[in-house]
């Protein structure tokens, strides 16, 4: 295995301890349609997850009306998981808050490495 295989193999690894480590923490308080559509996210990969989610595209995931979609998306505003953008109207988009377990070559952190529960020790 090459140097730089084995780099993309920690970083695919890291990708998915951040992603279990995400589930585990709001496990109790994500709604069913909620987990499948932040995991469907997760499934297409960091540069996705990056992009965020509009209430388009959750409208489209989690196959519900628009005005569900956005209900939906502000509960995870108000329960700190996701974190609204300043556009408004339908251009507004929405970050998913990971908390920083994950290492900088992952690039999806958005919250002091102090968010981490007890317990939990940062990489």
């Amino acid at each position: 295995m090459t140097i730089r295989a084995t780099l993309e193999a920690k970083k695919e690894a890291m990708y998915l301890v951040v992603r279990n480590h995400f589930f585990l923490k709001y496990q109790n308080i994500i709604s069913a349609r909620s987990k499948k559509v932040l995991r469907k996210l997760f499934e297409m990969g960091p540069e996705r997850l990056k992009d965020g989610l509009s209430a388009k595209s959750y409208t489209k995931i989690a196959g519900t009306s628009p005005a569900t979609a956005t209900r939906e998306l502000n509960q995870l505003v108000k329960q700190g998981i996701l974190q609204r953008g300043t556009q408004g109207g339908r251009s507004v988009n929405y970050k998913i808050l990971i908390d920083s377990i994950d290492p900088p070559e992952i690039g999806l952190s958005t919250q002091p490495r102090t968010n981490l529960p007890s317990g939990h020790i940062a990489p």
